[in-house]
């Protein structure tokens, strides 16, 4: 659980959950206060992308290595968004949504092994927040969120990997 908000402000917070003890410990903090952020699970980190501190939305990009229980900095987005959604599918991250202040024209894919950002489509432009990105199989859905005047009844698919390839084999009765 990262960032938040304390009533009076956001909040620079990280938790992690244990299931068997049923009980939160406090984690290191990330660098940036910051509610509406995303968090994806990818390899041996957890990154922590985007969000909003009140006035704007966030390009920023910070991981946490639960190993070393330290933050470490990542590219920033092309584009600030708070309230995004997150998913890792086929060695990449997807930041889908987030446009909070500022209307949005695409989504983004981080590749963490160059670090870099590239654009790719949208479904809905403008503004898009608070959905939930998921990945499944060989695609990213996305359902639901808020446009800024109304909830969205509507789930998309986003292709990542449309192509598979089968590799012959031989089969062998007993």
């Amino acid at each position: 659980l990262f960032g938040g908000w304390a009533g009076e402000r956001y909040r620079a917070l990280a938790y992690a959950y244990h299931l068997t003890t049923d009980s939160w410990e406090p984690l290191p903090s990330p660098a940036r206060a910051r509610g509406f952020g995303g968090a994806v699970a990818f390899t041996d980190r957890v990154f922590y992308i985007g969000g909003y501190d009140g006035q704007h939305e966030l390009d920023v990009c910070e991981m946490f290595l639960p190993s070393t229980g330290k933050w470490e900095p990542c590219p920033s987005m092309l584009q600030p968004r708070g309230g995004l959604g997150l998913a890792a599918l086929g060695g990449r991250i997807y930041a889908i949504g987030g446009g909070w202040t500022t209307p949005l024209g695409f989504n983004e894919r981080y590749l963490p092994t160059n670090q870099e950002w590239s654009v790719i489509e949208t479904p809905i432009a403008g503004e898009w927040r608070n959905m939930s990105a998921v990945a499944w199989g060989t695609s990213i859905y996305a359902v639901g969120g808020w446009n800024g005047t109304d909830f969205l009844n509507r789930t998309y698919v986003i292709e990542v990997m449309p192509w598979r390839v089968f590799i012959p084999g031989t089969f062998h009765a007993p």
